[in-house]
């Protein structure tokens, strides 16, 4: 869906005609916000399940993702719980865009079920000034892409002159994927439910 709209963008950019300097945004991604909410919704609830899956296994009632390390922590088999433990602390860490510690800020999930929609983004078209480098981004949105950003977007003075440059929100849900795979592979390995590859 994202593609659709990049390539759709990049068709229509000679009859936008962007001046330098400047950046045309909005558009209707109704659809995709749809889907975006729904992935951020998915993914929060497999967590839940997964949650609920270890403290079976530890046989206590677990119903909440970001108590488990703290419920299972010295549970029967002691030693299973204790690397389980060590394993959900240091990944969870790694998902504190997903499920901020401390609830220092809401979630992207916890402000769509409790508080606001939550979009995937705005739709930017960008020409950089003196040249004809354009961005074609989706900027904002619940996981806050910046395409300027180093970490997330390209600079403007790396593209080529007639180069079209893309940012895309799809590569970041899916490094959340692989992230809350690992969690859930590298605890169910300890537990001993799972061998490595």
């Amino acid at each position: 869906m994202e593609q659709q709209l990049l390539n759709l963008a990049k068709a229509y950019l000679p009859i936008i005609q962007i001046g330098e300097g400047t950046a045309v945004a909005g558009g209707n991604t109704r659809r995709m916000n749809f889907e975006y909410q729904a992935f951020v919704f998915a993914l929060r609830r497999t967590l839940e399940y997964f949650a609920v899956s270890v403290g079976a296994f530890f046989k206590h009632d677990v119903h909440r993702i970001p108590k488990l390390a703290h419920i299972i922590s010295g549970a029967e088999p002691r030693d299973i719980s204790e690397k389980v433990s060590l394993v959900l602390e240091e990944s969870l860490r790694k998902l504190s865009d997903i499920l901020p510690p401390d609830n220092k800020e809401r979630s992207v999930r916890d402000q769509l079920a409790h508080w606001r929609a939550v979009d995937a983004g705005v739709f930017n078209i960008t020409r950089a000034y003196g040249s004809n480098r354009i961005l074609i981004a989706i900027c904002g949105g619940g996981e806050n892409l910046r395409p300027w950003d180093s970490e997330v977007g390209i600079e403007p003075r790396v593209l080529q002159e007639g180069e079209i440059a893309t940012v895309r929100l799809t590569p970041v849900l899916s490094d959340q994927i692989s992230r809350v795979e690992n969690l859930i592979f590298g605890t169910y390995f300890e537990m001993g439910l799972l061998s490595k590859p």
